[in-house]
């Protein structure tokens, strides 16, 4: 009866420990040491690979159009104003934040103005300027997943 009280302990943790093993994909009977590079470099770029896509972005222009929801031939000067400050506290809220923040904050900020656009029926002006802060956050999207590819690269 002591024998089955020590050895039962020991064999359960090694079956733990053999099945942590296999988890982790690792050969535990491999002597042989792997290199976590490659690993880490795959998982950081598949994690951006959920990004704003410009086919969305197209795709919601596209809708605009035919359904005649973009202001025509008006002066826009003073909304492409609004806009331009709107993208310069964009620009400064993405730089006070860590990469994967503002990631998912130009996400959530894309989704919130297409959801506004198919949503409602709000004025062509109103629907523009929201079309304009989706192109932004393709945009901003865009060069910190180039500038994230640019510092994985130098690793």
């Amino acid at each position: 009866m002591k024998r089955l009280i020590i050895v039962l302990p020991i064999v359960a943790l090694s079956c733990v420990f053999l099945l942590h093993m296999n988890a982790n994909r690792a050969n535990p009977f491999s002597l042989g040491v792997a290199s976590k590079a490659p690993e880490t470099i795959s998982v950081s770029i598949t994690k951006y690979e959920d990004c704003i896509q410009k086919e969305s972005l197209i795709t919601i222009k596209a809708f605009l159009k035919r359904e005649n929801r973009l202001p025509v031939g008006k002066n826009l000067s003073k909304l492409d104003g609004q806009i331009r400050k709107y993208q310069t506290s964009l620009d400064s809220t993405i730089h006070n934040l860590n990469a994967i923040d503002a990631h998912s904050f130009l996400h959530d900020e894309f989704r919130r103005c297409k959801e506004l656009i198919l949503s409602s029926e709000s004025s062509s002006f109103l629907t523009y300027y929201h079309l304009k802060i989706m192109e932004a956050c393709y945009e901003k999207d865009k060069m910190l997943n180039e500038s994230s590819q640019n510092s994985l690269a130098n690793l």
